[in-house]
């Protein structure tokens, strides 16, 4: 009678044991690789928020010499066409207003710095940007602020083509820039009919009225304008020296 066949157990705890390592190691090594992706991403984000807020600071920090720039200009037009009207309406000679209106020779137009900001929302990246107030902020400036002020300082500009039309029927320009002076030759604007033909022409009138009046709300908006970059800019250099 041949011998019977020895059965070896089966070690089932160590089997299970194995397994359960087996089934730990791959569930910790997508863990870890999801991980690694994870802060992978995490940092992409990051960077990418410091680029945009540093992108956006360096078209704030450009935007204030044009914002400016536009505030003077107006402020200055808005002033002379004030003053002239009331050098018409007074007793003052013609040569004196002469150097009056040679204000309205100068200014304009700028160009407004955006490109930080486009770029981002172009891309849809906006939500990049983790603190809430400064995409708020960011979004009224660049979106609501800057255009509008644009095309204010458009149709100011607009608008004083149309007033030195109107002068030009009764005055001469000294001669404008060229490429050899930045600047008319000096002297003053003079007027060349009669200087009651001038007084009481309502075309000049009108006009000076009509830019005056533009000019000076595009000086006081542009005063806003000026006061949203410099709190908008504080807000992120706060963020990037508080973050990075």
């Amino acid at each position: 009678m041949p011998d019977a066949v020895v059965k070896t157990p089966i070690p089932w705890i160590r089997v299970v044991a194995e397994g359960f390592v087996i089934v730990v190691s791959i569930l910790m090594a997508f863990g870890i690789e999801a991980w690694w992706q994870g802060r992978q991403e995490g940092a992409q984000a990051l960077d990418i928020e410091q680029a945009a807020l540093e992108s956006m600071l360096a078209d704030l920090a450009a935007d204030t010499s044009e914002v400016r720039g536009v505030l003077d200009y107006a402020r200055i037009h808005d002033r002379a066409a004030a003053t002239t009207l009331h050098m018409l309406q007074g007793t003052m000679s013609a040569d004196s207003i002469g150097y009056v209106m040679l204000n309205f020779m100068y200014g304009g137009p700028y160009n407004f710095q955006r490109s930080g900001f486009v770029s981002l929302r172009s891309a849809d990246r906006l939500s990049y940007i983790t603190n809430h107030e400064i995409r708020a902020a960011s979004t009224a400036y660049f979106d609501k602020r800057q255009p509008e002020l644009d095309r204010s300082q458009a149709l100011e500009l607009e608008r004083r083509v149309r007033l030195l039309t109107a002068l030009s029927a009764h005055v001469r320009w000294p001669i404008p820039p060229t490429s050899e002076t930045s600047w008319p030759v000096e002297g003053p604007v003079v007027v060349v009919t009669p200087w009651a033909d001038f007084r009481s022409s309502n075309q000049v009138a009108f006009r000076l009225q009509d830019f005056g009046g533009l000019s000076h709300d595009v000086w006081r908006y542009a005063e806003t304008v000026l006061q949203d970059n410099a709190a908008l800019r504080d807000l992120i250099e706060g963020e990037l020296a508080r973050r990075w």
